[in-house]
């Protein structure tokens, strides 16, 4: 049944449930083990300093979110609790979400992004993934306004889905007892 509720969810015909989903999280191949031994980074780190391609044109990089807080969002396109996390907010974000792509979205997913008022930015080879440690999809990270990571990686569908609904709220900034639960170092709770 998982994965013909897969499909069926991927083409659009239904929404898959909690029990129905058949993945929590994806893995992002690696092509060498010295990556995916590496551990994701904790909170308290600087995010590092990546250039990336915007979609729309330009570069994007974490400089240039400095001054506000934001969220920073991994996904792989073809990952289906990536889809599942983007289908599930139907309003923009009161703290600004960045979604770093490994490659070009799906219609349903575009239309998902343009509705939480994102910025894209692609990652073919998966550059900010691998200098951030991460080797799942999705991940979510909370970075202040200097840069600072406050919170994640929450890596998996259910705790990226319960970091993102923290950040929700009309403040933007859950307290620091949400905070802490949320620091995971780089392990999630699928």
């Amino acid at each position: 049944d998982g994965p013909v509720a897969l499909i069926a969810a991927l083409r659009g015909e239904t929404r898959m449930g909690d029990q129905q989903a058949p993945l929590a999280v994806t893995p992002i191949p690696a092509d060498d083990r010295a990556w995916r031994s590496r551990t994701a980074l904790p909170p308290g780190e600087t995010v590092p300093d990546v250039t990336l391609s915007a979609v729309g044109g330009g570069d994007w990089s974490p400089r240039r979110e400095l001054g506000s807080p934001w969220l920073l969002l991994l996904i792989d396109p073809l990952c289906p609790p990536c889809q599942r996390l983007l289908a599930d907010r139907e309003e923009p974000f009161p703290t600004r979400l960045v979604i770093a792509s490994r490659g070009t979205m799906p219609d349903h997913d575009r239309a998902a992004v343009m509705r939480l008022g994102a910025r894209v930015a692609m990652q073919p080879r998966r550059e900010l993934a691998r200098a951030l440690g991460v080797v799942q999809t999705p991940a979510v990270y909370a970075i202040d306004a200097g840069g600072r990571i406050v919170a994640g990686p929450a890596i998996g569908y259910a705790a990226a889905r319960e970091l993102l609904a923290d950040y929700a709220s009309p403040h933007g900034t859950p307290s620091p007892a949400v905070i802490g639960m949320h620091d995971r170092g780089g392990r999630g709770n699928g």
